[in-house]
């Protein structure tokens, strides 16, 4: 499993329906809707999420700062060469997506994320005086670094497509080895935070680093690696953090939630598609929404983000506890990565609730740092938890029988009392049957 970081340094803060509903004439209570409207508000993490205004847009096109670092005089044309493939080949020639070909496809067309690589920068100092400071210091330096050495090449302002006054996000790819076993430092995270230095005139706020080692990594992924010439898994990763999204893998399994995403997410084992959680968050989907008894033909979630939002209940907002309900198909992304072999339903529990008090993020009393009120490593509910067949989710089954639900399959919600049918499944959809009680 590849282990990846957040660090942040401050928060600042930021399915087929007749009529259509807007969000902003809703209040904070209850809502009768028609069954089954289709959800159309833009509540994504950019404009109205629990994090920082200030992050990486998520829709348009966006274009990333992205910078190989060096520590020596060799010749790195080639990484050069391979960074600029990894993040902006435009199909899959090379055994696997770019990060732009990724969310081209992932979010449905509606991010088209692009990487202006410039050149090989050689750091100041060696690689030692970095790790001194000790993980987001010792790279915040760096990036300074670079960013004051560029000022006068590069015009900042290209790089702030949403005109908020910071740089939608920057890239630091490093040369030297990875420390797989041992370091915090020479490894993959993303930092967000506040900084005082402008560049043009613009702020910093969101930056990745991870070395250029990942790109060509056979032994340390939880994937098939064997196709794979020019490897982006973990940039991918790592650029959803830059848009807000976190982890949904276990830091500690210790303690919290007993849940599970089962390695199928890109925020959980660093392959697959991005799940309907994190499509939904970041403006992609618009799920219908499910409060009575319905019944409904769902075709392939990955070829067109249809998504059921189930609840007894609707708020007016994403950031509530629900159920999504997709279906899963080995298309598009999956085809390369296969996180399941077969199709099928896949029902996912979300606890979206913000955790905020006037404006500020409230500590949710894990060592994760998060802007909701659950996550899935220190929390007592999930953030996100697929919904499993079997009551012991660590049974020796396999995975396609724990969590895909097929014909003649039921799922009851206690909860929210109610029940999910499934009426029957084939390649591309699922006729699904919600009764409530």
């Amino acid at each position: 499993m590849i282990k990846i970081k957040i660090i942040v340094f401050l928060l600042l803060f930021l399915l087929s329906g007749c009529s259509i509903i807007n969000i902003n004439d809703l209040g904070p209570n209850t809502i009768d809707i028609e069954n089954g409207t289709k959800y159309s508000f833009s509540d994504n993490l950019k404009y109205n999420g629990p994090l920082t205004t200030n992050l990486c847009p998520s829709v348009g096109n966006v274009k990333l700062l992205t910078f190989v670092v060096s520590f020596d005089d060799s010749d790195y044309s080639n990484i050069l060469n391979d960074v600029n493939l990894a993040f902006n080949a435009s199909d899959t020639t090379l055994g696997y997506y770019s990060v732009n070909s990724y969310y081209l496809t992932s979010s449905y067309n509606k991010l088209n994320l692009n990487s202006d690589i410039f050149g090989v920068y050689k750091a100041k100092y060696n690689p030692s005086y970095y790790e001194y400071y000790k993980n987001e210091e010792g790279s915040l330096i760096l990036l300074r670094e670079i960013l004051t050495y560029y000022d006068e090449v590069i015009d900042y302002n290209d790089y702030d497509s949403d005109k908020d006054g910071y740089i939608d996000g920057i890239w630091l790819i490093y040369t030297k080895s990875v420390d797989y076993f041992d370091s915090d430092f020479w490894w993959a995270y993303t930092s967000i935070f506040a900084d005082t230095y402008t560049y043009d005139g613009l702020k910093v706020s969101t930056y990745a680093f991870a070395g250029s080692d990942f790109m060509y990594d056979k032994n340390y992924v939880s994937y098939d690696p064997t196709n794979i010439v020019i490897d982006a898994h973990t940039y991918i990763h790592e650029t959803a953090h830059m848009m807000g999204v976190d982890d949904y893998y276990d830091y500690n399994k210790a303690v919290g939630a007993n849940c599970s995403t089962y390695g199928i997410d890109m925020m959980d084992e660093t392959y697959g598609d991005h799940g309907p959680v994190t499509k939904l968050l970041l403006g992609w989907i618009n799920p219908n929404i499910v409060i009575d008894d319905y019944k409904a033909v769902v075709n392939s979630f990955s070829e067109n983000g249809e998504a059921l939002l189930v609840t007894n209940k609707f708020k007016g907002t994403i950031y509530d506890s629900y159920l999504l309900i997709i279906y899963y198909t080995n298309d598009k992304i999956n085809f390369y990565d296969h996180p399941l072999n077969s199709s099928g339903v896949l029902i996912y529990e979300i606890n979206a609730e913000k955790n905020l008090w006037y404006d500020e993020v409230i500590p949710n009393g894990g060592n994760y740092i998060t802007g909701f009120k659950y996550d899935n490593s220190d929390t007592i509910l999930p953030f996100v938890n697929i919904v499993s067949k079997n009551e012991n989710i660590f049974t020796t089954s396999s995975k396609e029988d724990k969590i895909l639900f097929k014909k003649c399959d039921t799922y009851n919600n206690y909860n929210i009392d109610f029940s999910v049918n499934v009426l029957y499944n084939n390649s591309s959809n699922s006729e699904i049957e919600i009764v409530f009680n």
